[in-house]
């Protein structure tokens, strides 16, 4: 199994409960040969690290040389998938990696592509002149998130399902935003979800629709967000979004990046899984004539092959055919 995790090294203070550690060179290698383009794969395989423990670590990687991103978080529930994965893709770590400020210097896109078509949150005048100011922007941004998630842990709310949601919304543009301007900026990002054995079917079947909805917020037609033109609940967001001019010959929206769950049955995922992305959400009225198709597969040889290719070539050495096949066994 090509996703194995050696020692981490940790950024954060050690007394948190949630922080934030860093991927080594075989877990990002492991996730990035997993993933595939535009697409969900599944690995039927266990998870043996920290995020097994009371310290649900969540982990970020980046190569910068392949313009590369990684973040690997354990998910139970909806809560916490979009809660680890919002405030892993605003870690500071990873944060002042890929923002860099020749990176942001070189985006193409104009402002309002960015705030009204691709609907990245947090781009103030001030954040899209200042690289530093637009870094800590979405760094508070993800602080925020956990402050808030403490509070509701703490029972500190008047409304527990209004908070609750509020969190949500906040976790899901947080993540959204980040992927989407990793992808302005031609940063692959890989999202890998860990997801416990034994889950119940309802847990399941929560956690199934909410990696729906992420996927549709975290995909695009051209240079638009897909959940925000297809589902989107609120006029008010609606009709502030830039709307795309679909052709007709390629109607077609993409997931950004690729997501990999990884479980020991996570075949059990599977049904329910295929039947959200389908319809993550109700589609809105007068919806632009566009869809986006995202496949579920699971991992075959080329990953394996292509992950051990990597970590060899760390060591200048290459994988043999009866290397990749023992592996693929």
């Amino acid at each position: 199994m090509p996703l194995v995790h050696g020692r981490i090294r940790s950024y954060s203070d050690n007394s948190n409960p949630n922080r934030t550690a860093y991927l080594d060179h075989s877990g990002h290698v492991g996730a990035v040969g997993c993933g595939e383009a535009g697409d969900i794969t599944l690995v039927d395989a266990p998870f043996d690290d920290q995020t097994d423990a009371p310290d649900h670590t969540r982990y970020v990687g980046f190569d910068g040389d392949r313009e590369e991103a990684v973040v690997a978080v354990r998910t139970s529930g909806p809560l916490q998938y979009v809660v680890s994965l919002a405030t892993a893709l605003a870690s500071p770590r990873l944060i002042n990696r890929a923002l860099t400020d020749s990176r942001l210097e070189s985006l193409e896109d104009l402002p309002a592509i960015l705030r009204d078509a691709r609907c990245i949150g947090g781009l103030s005048d001030e954040a899209l002149e200042d690289p530093e100011a637009l870094r800590e922007a979405f760094i508070e941004w993800g602080t925020d998130l956990e402050d808030l998630t403490a509070k509701l842990s703490a029972g500190e709310y008047e409304d527990r399902d209004r908070f609750r949601g509020s969190i949500m919304r906040s976790a899901h543009g947080l993540a959204g935003s980040i992927v989407h301007l990793f992808d302005a900026l031609g940063i692959d990002v890989v999202r890998e979800l860990r997801v416990p054995s034994g889950l119940d079917t309802n847990s399941l079947n929560e956690l199934a629709t909410t990696i729906s909805i992420a996927t549709a917020i975290q995909s695009k037609y051209g240079a638009f967000a897909c959940y925000r033109q297809l589902f989107e609940s609120r006029e008010e967001k609606r009709q502030s979004a830039l709307s795309p001019t679909v052709d007709a010959n390629d109607p077609l929206g993409t997931l950004i990046g690729s997501v990999v769950v990884r479980g020991e049955d996570i075949y059990r995922l599977r049904p329910k899984l295929e039947q959200s992305l389908e319809t993550p959400a109700a589609l809105a009225e007068d919806a632009p004539e566009f869809a986006v198709l995202v496949s579920l597969s699971t991992v075959d040889r080329t990953a394996y092959a292509s992950a051990a290719t990597r970590i060899l070539q760390f060591k200048n050495l290459r994988p043999t055919r009866e290397t990749i096949s023992l592996l693929h066994a």
